[in-house]
Formats: C-alpha cells, structure tokens, sequence
C-alpha cells in the first residue's frame, strides 16, 4: 500500500514498478524458523484454600423415580 502511490498510469510503467515491488519485497530479510518450545503452553492449575470434596463427603444421591409414578399424566 505504501508504494501503490508510485504506480505510474501506463502499462509499460506499471510493469516496470510491479517489477520494482516484487524485487523490494523479494529481497526482505527472511526470518529464520523459530526453535520448538520446550514448555508446551498448558493452563495453569488454580489453587484452592480447602481440599477437594471426596465422594463420601456428598452424602447420599437421591434416587430418582420410574418415570411413570414421577408424573402423572391424566385423561
């Protein structure tokens, strides 16, 4: 975008800058692959004041109903 100001209106002077823009942008410096990370990114763990909850710790589940004597569907 920065050189589009320079463009010149005739077909031989576009070529002839297309060719000028693709020779500056060939000639840029190339970045060389960057080293593999030795950490792999993870989500951090949290830390809680108190211990996790133990399944004897819930108490008892309830139980859910047969389906039929949960609702009562009349007619």
């Amino acid at each position: 975008r920065c050189r589009l100001g320079e463009a010149e209106q005739t077909p031989a002077g576009q070529r002839r800058w297309w060719k000028r823009l693709v020779a500056e942008v060939a000639s840029d410096e190339v970045l060389e692959p960057r080293r593999p990370r030795i950490n792999p990114r993870v989500l951090k763990r949290t830390t809680f004041d108190f211990p996790k909850k133990k399944p004897r710790d819930r108490g008892p589940q309830p139980t859910m109903p047969e389906f039929r004597k949960a609702f009562h569907v009349g007619r």
